[in-house]
């Protein structure tokens, strides 16, 4: 039934090779008590795991005609796992075996165990756990059970019980026991192998007779193939177990829990570092993978503005004095084409960044400073006090209003609501929403332009670029044909009596009518003089926004005397006029939209057409930007460490529960599962830890990005930084290659030793 033949091992040492055991070739029945005996030392265990398979011999081959799956070990110190409690070691074989192992209650009874099954093994005597081992590996059935040295470190009482219970499973199994004490077996023994410094002494039968050995028995007919579930060697025969043991996932992890307290200090090691390089690399595919344009947007979102405003990008006309006149800013002005398509398609409001004060009654008060004009019937910013509906009226900060309220001899900022400031109705106040107020982040210069927005209807706005028309001022670059030939600059006649060092009349007291103009002296007398230019049409081309030209042409019907040869005078009306086409307000990149609702998707279509951000948080948006780039590099240096040693910390977890829990292991093999389903018990523990690493670290890595918003708000004054859902995908990734690992080192530490070795050194 069992045959051997030439098997020997050699075992390596540092002073080089050890032969265990000679070569030798033996037979076995199918039942029956076989005896294994000599010194210690002297190749019986080594022996006895190769015919079970535990151990690979040097050279030979060992046969079943039972097939692959045919012994059960009992090992010296009945070698029970630690991790679960008598009952639990039976339990397990039964998982392994589901339809074909034995109950183990009525041996437990009948061998003085039943009242033992609840204990963990280090609770029971030494005989106790010889017992158990040998019901244990009874329980699969298997037509061979192999037991190595049973009854050592067994008072006589317990070697007695533990020789009874072999012998009489050797009446249906084939049992073979090495032992170096033969008087517990010597009587009962049908066979005995005396073995001496790895060599075979002596192979007799019962009866006296030397037993037949392969060489000799070389006539003999070839071992049958084991039979079907059932049918062993053609019989029927329901007490033999020869199906291939099953650890299904379920019982891993169950396995897998129960030897955990055993491995805690490896698995909280890998979860903590890994959980530190799964958050590593989520902050920094966060950030990596983050988007200039939704950063943007968040900052905006989280410095709790409702509204996103945008100028369009600098645009290159390609003529260097046409790019000076039209660029003379940082950004390129808006057509009203494109405004009026804009307020259509994405209800923007039109801005102008202008700074003036709004005066207020007490003249030892500066006013009101404004930097950014809305134009809009209506107030879009949260509304405080007042109406929504402009009415012709003015929107001012709250925060302004609580500056100047003492001005007006007020409590209660609501009560400035229908007051003049700058000549203007107040008919609204809103409440300034930034973080900047909560925190001072922003320089003083950002607070006072955030402060300093004010809405106006369309027709104060129009009033006020009417007044400032009036005054002798840069309203307008123009050029004069289609070459570049010089800057000019044209005021009206109101002022010209207030400014007599620049605008003393020499033709024409009353100012010039609509479609005339006045030009200064040295003008005249550069086109033929004073008589030779009076009367005549003059023809100035115009830049626009959109950098085409527009001629527009005037009589001239005045000259007056000022120390700037450029200026020109224009009537109120047509002074107005060119102003709102061509002014000033309108060119250098003074104006822009912005989108009281908006979505990404409205942003990145405008960004498509030139414009970027331009709220009073600019510059600390670039500058948060800017930060978080620096410390990329940074970032990258600390995902590199922690990977390394999360790496580190599977090779510890590897060897550490095989040096732990390596009995399992071995005992799990013993039974004929592989290495590597003998392993599953790791596996499921290795896949528990990834997991609550990535559940910990990415949870953490979402969570930081309010703490590097707070980074971000203190270093620039802005907050850039959101959740990109692609940093969980790379957290996944991290997760599943940290498992790959874990699961080939622990692969190699399963192969790396025999089930023989795990339990020797277990």
């Amino acid at each position: 039934m069992l045959k051997a033949t030439g098997i020997s091992k050699i075992f390596k040492t540092k002073r080089g090779e050890v032969a265990a055991l000679a070569p030798c070739s033996l037979e076995f029945g199918e039942s029956g008590l076989v005896l294994v005996c000599g010194e210690s030392g002297g190749g019986k265990t080594t022996l006895l795991n190769i015919l079970a398979g535990t151990d690979t011999p040097s050279s030979g081959t060992v046969e079943c005609s039972f097939g692959k799956y045919y012994g059960s070990f009992v090992f010296q110190g009945g070698r029970l796992s630690d991790s679960l409690t008598v009952e639990e070691n039976f339990q397990l074989v039964k998982r392994m075996f589901p339809e074909k192992c034995k109950d183990f209650r009525e041996d437990a009874e009948r061998f003085g165990l039943t009242p033992l099954l609840n204990r963990k093994p280090s609770e029971l005597s030494f005989g106790e756990v010889q017992r158990a081992a040998i019901i244990r590996t009874a329980m699969a059935g298997r037509p061979v059970l192999f037991a190595d040295e049973p009854t050592a470190n067994l008072d006589e009482e317990n070697c007695r019980m533990v020789a009874e219970l072999l012998k009489e499973i050797s009446r249906e199994r084939l049992v073979i026991v090495s032992t170096h004490e033969r008087e517990y077996f010597d009587d009962i023994a049908d066979r005995i192998i005396f073995l001496k410094r790895g060599k075979i002494i002596s192979d007799s039968s019962k009866a006296g007779g030397e037993a037949p050995s392969a060489e000799e028995n070389t006539a003999a007919e070839p071992l049958p193939e084991g039979g079907t579930d059932g049918e062993v060697n053609g019989r029927a025969d329901s007490g033999i177990n020869i199906c291939a043991p099953v650890l299904g996932a379920k019982t891993a992890f169950w396995l897998a829990g129960k030897t955990l307290r055993r491995t805690a200090v490896a698995v909280a090691l890998t979860v903590v570092f890994l959980a530190v390089c799964v958050f590593s690399l989520t902050t920094f595919s966060n950030l990596y993978f983050s988007d200039d344009i939704t950063s943007t947007i968040a900052a905006v979102r989280n410095d709790g503005s409702a509204v996103f405003e945008l100028k369009k990008d600098h645009i290159s006309y390609g003529s260097y004095g046409l790019n000076m006149i039209i660029n003379g800013g940082d950004t390129s002005p808006v057509t009203d084409e494109e405004l009026e398509q804009f307020k259509e398609d994405y209800g923007a409001v039109f801005f102008y960044d202008g700074n003036f004060d709004l005066s207020v009654p007490d003249a030892t008060i500066n006013g009101i400073p404004v930097s950014r004009i809305y134009v809009s019937d209506s107030c879009f910013l949260p509304v405080q006090y007042g109406s929504a509906d402009l009415d012709g009226g003015i929107a001012i900060s709250s925060v302004s209003a609580e500056r100047v309220k003492s001005a007006y001899g007020i409590d209660d900022i609501g009560d400035m609501i229908g007051l003049q400031a700058g000549g203007f109705t107040i008919s609204c106040i809103y409440s300034v929403e930034s973080a900047a107020y909560d925190s001072k982040a922003l320089p003083y210069e950002d607070i006072e332009g955030l402060e300093g927005r004010v809405v106006m209807s369309e027709e104060a706005f129009l009033q006020r670029i009417a007044d400032a028309c009036g005054q002798v001022c840069n309203l307008r670059k123009s050029i004069t044909g289609t070459d570049i030939e010089g800057t000019f600059r044209f005021g009206t006649f109101s002022r010209v009596k207030d400014e007599p060092m620049y605008f003393t009349p020499v033709y024409g007291e009353d100012g010039p009518a609509a479609g005339e103009i006045y030009v200064s002296e040295r003008y005249a007398s550069q086109n033929g003089g004073a008589e030779a230019i009076l009367g005549t049409e003059q023809t100035f081309l115009f830049a626009g926004p959109d950098g085409k030209f527009a001629p527009n042409t005037f009589t001239v019907s005045g000259i007056f005397d000022t120390a700037y040869t450029e200026y020109f005078i224009l009537s109120d009306g047509d002074a107005l006029d060119l102003a709102l086409k061509y002014g000033e307000w309108r060119m250098n990149g003074n104006t822009g939209i912005c989108l009281p609702e908006y979505s990404e998707g409205n942003v990145r279509e405008l960004k498509a057409a030139g414009f970027s951000e331009n709220s009073y948080i600019t510059e600390n948006i670039a500058e948060a930007l800017d930060w978080f780039d620096s410390l990329g590099s940074v970032l990258a240096v600390v995902c590199g460490i922690s990977g390394i040693c999360a790496l580190a910390a599977l090779i510890f977890y590897a060897a550490f529960a095989f040096a732990r829990c390596g009995r399992e292991v071995g005992i799990l093999r013993s039974f004929g599962l592989s290495s590597v389903r003998a392993s599953l018990v790791f596996f499921c523990q290795l896949c528990a830890a990834v997991a609550a690493a990535l559940v910990i670290g990415a949870a953490v890595g979402i969570a930081s990005v309010s703490a590097w918003n707070s980074a971000a708000f203190a270093a620039a004054g802005a907050m850039t930084v959101y959740f990109v859902p692609l940093c969980l995908l790379v957290s996944l990734g991290t997760a599943a290659v940290a498992f790959g690992f874990g699961a080939l080192f622990v692969y190699l530490c399963a192969v790396a030793k025999s089930s023989a070795r795990f339990l020797r050194e277990s």
